[in-house]
């Protein structure tokens, strides 16, 4: 471990709270503290291949948004340029009838593209949630390996 000064001032109070605790007295050049700085090390590989899931799971949802996106965009314009020849040869209530239909599908492609909007928003929550779900494990795992040393140790 560096000996900067926050660090410092952690160590000292892991030992202060051991010694509370356990009644142990142990200094800052105690095997124990490697053990945490091969948990740091651990947690900090494992927290970065979470990171680079997460982007990669990010790309994946934005490509997939960017291709909904596009494909909504083609099927209004086909629904707009068939609009445009139905009421050419169509006239009076024919054409307002199209006019509603068309509306109504382009209303419903909107609403599709609403939904498909919210499962990448729940999709991303999930993957934060993954996360940190990810990172309590982790630091359940330091506890766990700190409290076996320190009985080993008592």
């Amino acid at each position: 471990m560096e000996d900067s000064k926050p660090e410092q001032e952690v160590i000292n109070q892991l030992i202060a709270a051991v010694a509370e605790k356990h009644k142990i007295i142990i200094d800052k050049d105690d095997p124990i503290f490697a053990t945490i700085t091969l948990n740091e090390l651990i947690l900090k590989r494992y927290l970065s291949q979470s990171k680079v899931e997460v982007d990669r799971l990010k790309e994946s949802l934005i490509e997939l948004y960017g291709n909904q996106e596009e494909y909504i965009k083609e099927n209004v314009k086909s629904l707009i340029n068939a609009s445009k020849q139905t009421l050419s040869d169509s006239v009076g209530l024919a054409s307002e009838e199209l006019s509603k239909s068309i509306l109504k599908q382009q209303s419903l492609i909107i609403e599709q593209n609403k939904n498909i909007r919210k499962e990448i928003t729940n999709s991303m929550k999930s993957i934060r949630f993954a996360r940190n779900s990810t990172l309590l494990l982790a630091v359940i795992t330091l506890s766990a390996m700190c409290i076996t040393l320190s009985v080993m140790l008592s």
